[in-house]
């Protein structure tokens, strides 16, 4: 990539904020959360000057960046590390004052079948991207990495602390062992474009129908802003990996790139056609187990949902920046083929319902 090994690490960029491990500075863009008091509704996020509007993020700091850029030039990824770190939010887990529920909702949050899944995959990947930021030689790319190796650390932990503080048993997986950093990144990377393509739909159907009390989908409509920026990341790294190497290395990037993402397809799809639950009874896969908490949904109406929450999750970021294309384009040329009859078996939504 063109004078990339020479570039000063983003917190050389510009004046400003120091992020919150100390190391990232974000030239003034840096933002503190008031988890207290300010989270009663998602709009808060934007009342807290997050990502309120477009402009926040597509005219923020991109001094000397063309108006278009060439995918692997020094510009675009000074574009898309910069915009990373940029968009980061401060807070702290420990902090957060955690709503009082009702035991209904309490009963009801306890039976999602989400938790194992979704506190051991924050965890897992917390991991392998830790392991590829202290891989990356680069020093801006090893810095933006390394700042979603930790917010991916503090997803671990905020899921941890709400299973903790209300008492919902988590069984936990062996931490793994990353042999090959840039594989596992890959992995973990491609598994984020597809868990929360869909994990958006799920969060707008809970936000749609009340399906999760406000405050605490307030506080993880962070998380999804999160994932958004982490997979917008992803999709612009490995592009410029791929537009920055000679010819040869340029097939074997793309090649690897894809194996990775079918391996992960292969996996959702595995566990898709055995069985969503082990021997224990937990369920393995978190879209599966989202797909049974909204199961009055229609198949096609889901995903069209998913859709208008991917577009709009991604529209508030710089245009120049490639957005996910893949697991989007699949989604619209399979969505004819899906039923729109409901399969007539309701999930958490429907006994959510009936309890309302």
């Amino acid at each position: 990539m063109t004078d990339v090994h020479n570039a000063r690490p983003l917190g050389a960029l510009g004046e400003g904020a120091v992020g919150e491990t100390g190391t990232f500075g974000a030239v003034g863009t840096v933002r503190s959360l008031g988890w207290t008091g300010a989270v009663g509704e998602a709009g808060a996020l934007d009342r807290a000057g997050v990502l309120g509007e477009a402009s926040a993020v597509t005219t923020n700091g991109a001094v000397g960046v063309p108006s278009r850029l060439v995918l692997g030039s020094s510009e675009h990824q000074e574009l898309f590390c910069r915009l990373f770190v940029e968009t980061h939010v401060s807070y702290d887990v420990e902090s957060i004052a955690w709503p009082t529920l009702s035991s209904a909702d309490r009963q009801f949050l306890g039976d999602l079948p989400i938790w194992d899944e979704a506190v051991n995959t924050e965890h897992e990947t917390a991991v392998l991207v830790r392991a590829m930021a202290d891989y990356e030689p680069d020093p801006m790319l090893a810095e933006a990495i390394g700042l979603q190796a930790y917010e991916e650390e503090r997803h671990s932990a905020l899921v941890t602390a709400l299973t903790d503080h209300y008492g919902i048993d988590v069984r936990r997986r062996p931490t793994p062992r990353v042999a090959n950093p840039e594989w596992a990144f890959l992995k973990s990377g491609w598994g984020e474009c597809i868990d929360s393509f869909f994990a958006f739909g799920i969060f707008d159907v809970a936000q749609q129908t009340g399906l999760v009390p406000p405050r605490l989908l307030a506080m993880f409509d962070l998380v999804m802003r999160e994932e958004a920026r982490h997979i917008l990341f992803f999709e612009n790294w490995r592009l410029a990996q791929r537009h920055s190497a000679p010819a040869w290395d340029a097939s074997l990037l793309a090649l690897r790139s894809a194996v990775a993402a079918s391996l992960v397809v292969l996996d959702r799809l595995r566990l898709a056609a055995t069985s969503s639950r082990d021997a224990g009874g937990a369920d393995q896969n978190f879209l599966l187990s989202g797909a049974k908490a909204i199961g009055a949904l229609t198949p096609r109406a889901f995903v069209d949902i998913c859709l208008g929450a991917n577009d709009r999750r991604f529209r508030l970021y710089d245009q120049r920046l490639v957005r996910p294309r893949i697991v989007p384009g699949l989604a619209r040329r399979l969505r004819s083929l899906l039923p729109d009859r409901s399969p007539g078996r309701g999930g958490a939504l429907s006994r959510r319902r009936a309890r309302v």
